[in-house]
C-alpha cells in the first residue's frame, strides 16, 4: 500500500512537469501534446502483471502489442549516439543539456557532492 502511495505521488509530480512541458509546447506554437502511459502499462509486478495493457489504457490482446509501444534497437541506438557518452567528472555536464542554473546549496557545479569510500 506504502509503494502505490508513493507511485501516486510520483505520478502526480510527473504530470505536473508535463504540464509545465505542454504549456512550452503551446507557447510555441506546436499542437503536439507530452501525457504520461497508463499506470496499468507495461507492468510487470502488481495488480496489472499479468495482464496486456496499451499506453493509453486499453486492453492490448497480446504481448507484442505491448512491444510495439517500447523503444526498439533502433530507437536505444540513437538515444546512445544523441548522448555521446558518458560525463562523469565534477563541473562537467554533458554535451545535449545545459548546466544547472541552481545549484545545490549554492555550491560551485564543480563540487563533489557524492564522495566514494
Amino acid at each position: 500500500a506504502i509503494n502505490a502511495l508513493l507511485q501516486d505521488a510520483y505520478t502526480r509530480e510527473c504530470e505536473k512537469s508535463l504540464g509545465h512541458w505542454n504549456q512550452a509546447l503551446a507557447s510555441a506554437g506546436l499542437s503536439y501534446r507530452l501525457s504520461l502511459p497508463s499506470p496499468r502499462f507495461n507492468r510487470r509486478i502488481g495488480p496489472f502483471a499479468e495482464s496486456y495493457w496499451l499506453p493509453d489504457g486499453r486492453p492490448a490482446a497480446t504481448a507484442s502489442e505491448i512491444a510495439a509501444c517500447l523503444p526498439g534497437a533502433t530507437d536505444l541506438e540513437w538515444l546512445e549516439a544523441l548522448q555521446d557518452g558518458a560525463v562523469l567528472a565534477p563541473g562537467q555536464c554533458a554535451g545535449w543539456i545545459a548546466a544547472p542554473t541552481l545549484k545545490i546549496d549554492g555550491r560551485p557545479l564543480d563540487f563533489e557532492y557524492v564522495r566514494s569510500v
